[in-house]
C-alpha cells in the first residue's frame, strides 16, 4: 500500500468521524430542545436553534467550546451564545452524556459596555425648538440638566 493511499485513506476516516461527531450534535441538539421546548416561545426555540447549530460541527470538549465561542463574530452576542450552550452542556451533563460539567471551565465571554452619545447644547436647543407642547420642553430640560436617565425619570412618573 503506497503512502498516498494510506493519507487518502486516514483523511477520508477523519472525515467520516468528523462527520458522525456532527450528526451525533445534532441529535443532541434537537433532543435537548425538545425536552424544553413545552417552556419556550417561538423566538426563544429559533434563538437556540440558530445558536447552537453552529456548534454541533465542533467537538464535545472544552476545546471544541471555547473553539466555536471564537469563531462567533458578534459582540455581545458570544454572551448570549454562551447562554446558549451552557443550557445546551448542562443537558447533556443531566441526561449523562457528559463525564464533568463541560461549561464550568469555558469562560463567559466579556460584554462590550455601549457608550451613548451625549446630547450637546446645541441639539439641546434644536430639541427644544421641535417640541409640541410646554410639557415636552420641560421634560427634555429636565432630563438634560440633571443627567438623569430616561428610564429612571419613566419610573419616577409611574410612581407619582
Amino acid at each position: 500500500m503506497s503512502l498516498s493511499l494510506i493519507i487518502r485513506l486516514i483523511s477520508q476516516y477523519a472525515l467520516y468521524i468528523y462527520i458522525a461527531c456532527a450528526l451525533g450534535m445534532l441529535l443532541y441538539l434537537r433532543a435537548a430542545l425538545a425536552a424544553r421546548q413545552e417552556g419556550f416561545s417561538k423566538n426563544t426555540f429559533q434563538f437556540y436553534y440558530y445558536t447552537l447549530n453552529p456548534f454541533t460541527g465542533y467537538p464535545l470538549s472544552i476545546d471544541g467550546a471555547n473553539s466555536y465561542l471564537k469563531s462567533l463574530k458578534c459582540g455581545n452576542g458570544e454572551a448570549r451564545a454562551h447562554q446558549a450552550l451552557k443550557t445546551l452542556l448542562l443537558w447533556l451533563y443531566h441526561q449523562g452524556c457528559t463525564q464533568d460539567k463541560i461549561i464550568d471551565k469555558v469562560p463567559v465571554p466579556r460584554t462590550q459596555k455601549r457608550i451613548l452619545p451625549v446630547v450637546s447644547e446645541q441639539h439641546l436647543e434644536v430639541l427644544s425648538k421641535h417640541c409640541q407642547c410646554e410639557r415636552d420642553k420641560v421634560l427634555i430640560n429636565f432630563l438634560w440638566h440633571s443627567g438623569v436617565r430616561l428610564s429612571e425619570a419613566a419610573k419616577k412618573s409611574r410612581s407619582l
